[in-house]
């Protein structure tokens, strides 16, 4: 490996460790689906087609300890409205399998996520996704 390229790893290295560490598991969630289902990450721009629909959406989270060491990701409870109530859940029914099969992938690129349950909710109003509670 060329001088050059081992220094821009290291480079990398050092934003991944800075910056990536301070995301949430939200703002994982949602850069990754900001490429769209097309793109290596495989998750559909959810967060786009919400904005376009004036909608709702939300599911939960779970990661625990697994055997050997890894880590077990469960993504459930997905409800999604819009602004007139109208249920869209069906729309979005490949998002809990694409947002599981992303994080088992990418789990150890993120060691600030913790064990745990945690609900995540979308709203097309909001300028940034926040934890909440169900919609």
């Amino acid at each position: 490996m060329k001088k050059a390229e081992l220094q821009l790893l290291k480079v990398a290295s050092k934003f991944q460790k800075k910056y990536g560490q301070a995301q949430t598991l939200q703002q994982i969630i949602e850069n990754a689906a900001g490429y769209g289902e097309s793109s290596a990450n495989g998750i559909m721009n959810f967060p786009g087609m919400l904005k376009e629909q004036k909608a709702q959406l939300g599911f939960t989270v779970e990661i625990s300890s697994g055997m050997l060491g890894g880590s077990n990701i469960s993504v459930s409870g997905l409800k999604g409205v819009d602004s007139n109530g109208v249920d869209i859940t069906p729309q979005y029914a490949k998002l809990p399998d694409q947002v599981k099969k992303y994080l088992e992938k990418h789990i150890s690129g993120f060691p600030q996520l913790e064990q745990g349950s945690t609900p995540l909710n979308w709203d097309y109003r909001a300028s940034r996704p926040s934890i909440a509670g169900n919609l």
